[in-house]
């Protein structure tokens, strides 16, 4: 079992959050040939694996987990986006309803993947605090 990251910020200005809890489902907000690291990261993503959406704001000081799930099927299929755009796969996901503010001092501040849309989660503070509430 691994532990992802996941932003739900579309275009910059757009929060999707309660589209994935709502849809129980997770997607990135690039199209495929738009970001095709971050979908090989998504393809790495299993069953049973959990996965957390992300805010990490410039500058901040808390790593804001807005939900936190456990994934229920690998990639598959197309969504259809808030805006009416048609784009790539979903994960589905079992959404906990858990939320929590981490410090970022011990979340291993220097780990600059967390600004990006897709990571894995590498810090043991971070770790535990997700699986001590699952």
């Amino acid at each position: 079992m691994k532990i992802w990251g996941i932003g739900a910020n579309l275009g910059g200005s757009v929060d999707i959050s309660n589209d994935f809890v709502n849809r129980k489902i997770a997607y990135l907000g690039y199209k495929k040939e738009d970001a095709p690291v971050f979908y090989e990261m998504l393809k790495e993503i299993s069953l049973r694996d959990v996965v957390y959406i992300k805010s990490l704001p410039i500058g901040g000081s808390n790593l804001h987990i807005k939900n936190v799930g456990i994934v229920t099927r690998e990639l598959s299929g197309v969504v259809q986006y808030i805006d009416g755009d048609t784009k790539n796969d979903t994960l589905g996901v079992k959404w906990l309803d858990l939320q929590m503010d981490l410090d970022i001092e011990k979340c291993d501040k220097k780990y600059t993947a967390r600004s990006t849309s897709i990571y894995r989660e590498y810090s043991p503070f971070v770790i535990n605090e997700i699986m001590t509430r699952i």
